[in-house]
Order: structure tokens, then C-alpha cells, then sequence
């Protein structure tokens, strides 16, 4: 299946500032403010509804490599070593986080990619919680 995902997308920036993109997007924010549109907390998504209306019929699908998703759950647990070598971009959306625990019910070889290119914070500000 496929879905928009205002958390992960490829734009081109020239069309977007072609189109007016930023100010179609502060349109629906403000006016979801005034009128209360489609939520005004993280819980209801404040970000992907006003990007579904701005892009709607305005897209273009990419690859499935592009964002193979749902790492953080069940639904991860199918995806198999070949197809996971080739991801260009890893979604750890659902419950469980490579960097928090538990890590059961999980793709132990997404969690070993993941750990392969993770940096500590060379500040110390934020570690890993498992």
C-alpha cells in the first residue's frame, strides 16, 4: 500500500517554490486554528493534514525502498535481509525504537543496521534509553 508521509518525502524545491507550497501549508495551519479544521495537538496531526490537502493529486509514488516502514512493529518483522540491504531510508514508526526498549517483536537485522550508522550525541545531551 501507499501513503503520503508528512514525516518522510523527497520535495523539489524549485516546484515547491513555484507552486507557493510554504504559504498554501500556513494557510490551512492558520486557518485550522481559527476553526479548529482537523486538531490543534500532535495526537491528531497537526502536520499531516494540511500537507495531504496542499498535495492532494499532486505527487508522484517513489520506490518502496525509499521508506520501508513500520521497523517499529510487527508488521516490520516480515521484511527479509535482502530487502532491507537495499532500503535507502529505514522507518522505525509504531511502538518500538532502536533507541528505546523493549526490543522485542522487532527486526533484529533492522536493529543492527540502525545501530551500524548511529552516532552517540557528542555532547552527552541525549543517550540511548535501553
Amino acid at each position: 500500500t501507499c501513503g503520503f508521509n508528512a514525516g518522510v518525502y523527497v520535495t523539489n524545491i524549485y516546484a515547491w517554490v513555484n507552486a507557493r507550497v510554504t504559504k498554501q501549508l500556513e494557510y490551512w495551519t492558520r486557518l485550522n486554528q481559527k476553526e479548529i479544521l482537523y486538531g490543534v495537538n500532535s495526537a491528531s496531526g497537526v502536520t499531516q493534514p494540511p500537507m495531504l490537502l496542499v498535495f492532494h493529486n499532486r505527487y508522484s509514488a517513489i520506490d518502496s525502498l525509499w521508506h520501508v516502514r513500520h521497523l517499529g512493529g510487527r508488521q516490520g518483522l516480515h521484511y527479509d535481509e535482502d530487502y532491507l540491504q537495499r532500503a535507502r531510508l529505514l522507518h522505525w514508526n509504531g511502538n518500538y525504537k532502536p533507541w528505546q526498549k523493549p526490543l522485542e517483536n522487532v527486526n533484529a537485522l533492522a536493529i543492527e543496521m540502525w545501530e551500524k550508522y548511529y552516532v552517540p550525541d557528542p555532547t552527552g545531551t541525549f543517550t540511548l534509553s535501553r
